[in-house]
Parts: structure tokens; sequence; C-alpha cells
């Protein structure tokens, strides 16, 4: 394993939005994907940050980045095409350019990525989840290192960086040493994922062992605001406000 690299590329733009709380939409999400949804939004919650919505545009825009590295062998926020990550949004869909908008992107390369059975493949999707965010998939270690430094232990997952600000992050990721500690771990990366006026985020990994090398696992991360698509309601609940509707229409046709 000692040859599979990893690597980690952040870039954020943007403008000044208030925050809003949105429900998450996952339609064809992967199942690492949405895990890393699940664990950035983690992370703003234990900062007193709003969640993020789970827009499909973005995630198609960060997975058409992430197989654009794969297919064509290179890492960087600029795509074969000369496009940056804004550009890639706005053709995917999502307009953030207008008052209150703007935009960020985190990349990694490798993360997640394991021999099995003599072939390249993914770890379990929380397992590959942890490994792109934290740079461990062993909550003994973080918890470990987490008391070593006088901050408390974690019991579950969902502690995993509860107490622990710039510098602990930091550390960590010194800590990690070669491969660091994942997107939390390095204050760029951190920067944009815990950046309070960003409203919607799209997750895209591509994973292909027979292109890309040396690192197979291509991740991108689209942030944004400006733009949130509306949440459409359940059908129990249009039906009941259409209900209402008709009663009102009935009371005011009774009494004409």
């Amino acid at each position: 394993m000692n040859h599979l690299k990893y690597k980690l590329a952040t870039l954020c733009l943007g403008f000044l939005t208030a925050p809003t709380i949105h429900a998450a939409n996952f339609n064809f999400w992967s199942a690492p994907e949405q895990e890393v949804f699940f664990l950035v939004n983690l992370q703003r919650s234990l900062n007193g940050l709003n969640d993020l919505t789970a827009d499909d545009r973005l995630r198609e825009a960060a997975l058409t980045h992430s197989n654009d590295m794969s297919t064509n062998g290179f890492f960087s926020h600029t795509g074969s095409d000369n496009s940056n990550a804004g550009q890639r949004m706005l053709s995917a869909g999502y307009n953030w350019d207008q008052p209150g908008g703007g935009w960020g992107e985190n990349i990694a390369a490798g993360y997640g990525v394991t021999f099995s059975g003599g072939q390249l493949t993914m770890f379990p999707a929380q397992e590959s989840a942890r490994l792109v965010m934290y740079g461990s998939s062993d909550l003994n270690e973080l918890s470990l290192f987490s008391t070593d430094n006088g901050l408390q232990a974690f019991n579950s997952w969902d502690d995993v960086g509860n107490g622990w600000n710039d510098l602990t992050w930091d550390a960590w990721d010194v800590f990690k040493g070669e491969f660091g500690g994942g997107w939390m771990g390095s204050s760029g990366h951190r920067e944009t994922v815990l950046t309070n006026w960003l409203t919607d985020l799209g997750v895209g990994l591509v994973f292909d062992p027979t292109q890309g090398a040396p690192y197979y696992a291509y991740w991108t991360q689209n942030f944004a605001a400006g733009d949130t698509a509306p949440v459409p309601l359940p059908p129990a609940l249009w039906l009941f406000f259409s209900g209402i509707a008709l009663l009102n229409l009935s009371r005011k046709t009774k009494n004409v």
C-alpha cells in the first residue's frame, strides 16, 4: 500500500449571505458521497453553524470534475477545459452569481483506496468518508489523540471533533504525517467546510482502478450559496393544503 498516493486541495471564493436550514435530497448520490455530506453537517453543527442542503446540481458539477481528473489523469481545481469550479456549477444549473451568492471547492485524491484480494477497491462507504474527512477510520486513534491533548474522549463517531479548535485539528494533521488529517485536518479545507454563509453542498466521487493512477479515487466537494433549490412538500401535505383551499373556496361560494 505504500505506493498509493493521497492529495488534498482547496479553493474558496464568495460573498456573505444569511444562513438558513434546508432538508436534504439525495436522488442519485452514492453511499460514500452521502456519508461525506453527513460528516460535513456534523462538523458544522459542532461549530454552531447551519446545516447544508444536498444539492443535485452541485453534485453533478462535483462529479463532473472528479470524472475529469480521473479520466485525464490530473489533480487540480482547473478542469481540462480550463474551467473553474464556479463555472462548472453555473453549467450544472446552480446560479450562485447573484447577490448573496458564492462558492467554494475542496478536492482530494487517493482516500478510501485499498488492496483486497489482489485488486484495487474502495473501503466501505463510512470508512472511505471518514478517511477523506478525518484522515482516519479508527475512532480509538482519534479519541486517544484527543485525550492526550487534554480534551474529551470520543465515545462515538458523532463526538469526533467536539471540543477541537483550529490548533487541535492542525496538530492532528501533523500527527497523521504523510497522508495528513483529511479535509478537517487541513486548515484551508476546514475553513471551506466551516464557512458560515454557505448553504448548499454537492459531493462527487469517482473510483476507477483502471485509470487515474496513482490515486484512483477522486473526490470533489462543491459548496455554494445563492440558489438553494426549493424543497418540495410531501404529497400528503399538498393534499392537506389542497383540502384547505377547497374548503375556503367552498365557504366563499356559500357566502356569495
